[in-house]
């Protein structure tokens, strides 16, 4: 009997993105979604003067990319929404895996000298 494995799952479509995350128990061979991802708001990508009135309304337009190292790296997908489109970026958020839980990571983005 090995450890316990985690599973994250991600949907993306048209609209909106999904994820969540399960662990499967091998003690007994279950699968139960556990949430363990942080909780990222429309927001936390936008400076002061940008943010959405109801982040709450774009769930669906934070996603998700985990990279080889296992690092999730956030961002946002307009998809069909014009309320987003356009609006500039100004943090970069990611999470890390500290052996026990995700810490999330804000850090400004250097502005680009277009």
């Amino acid at each position: 009997m090995g450890p316990d494995t985690a599973l994250l799952t991600h949907v993306i479509n048209e609209r909106a993105t999904f994820s969540e995350t399960w662990i499967h128990k091998t003690s007994n061979r279950t699968t139960i979604r556990k949430p363990l991802l942080p909780e990222v708001s429309i927001n936390d990508f936008y400076s002061k003067d940008d943010k959405v009135a109801d982040p709450a309304n774009y769930r669906g337009n934070v996603i998700l990319e985990v990279k080889d190292d296992g690092t999730l790296v956030y961002g946002v997908y307009a998809g069909m929404n014009k309320n987003l489109d356009g609006k500039p970026v100004a943090y970069a958020v990611a999470a890390f895996w500290d052996g026990n839980r995700f810490k999330l990571s804000k850090k400004p983005l250097q502005p680009s000298n277009h």
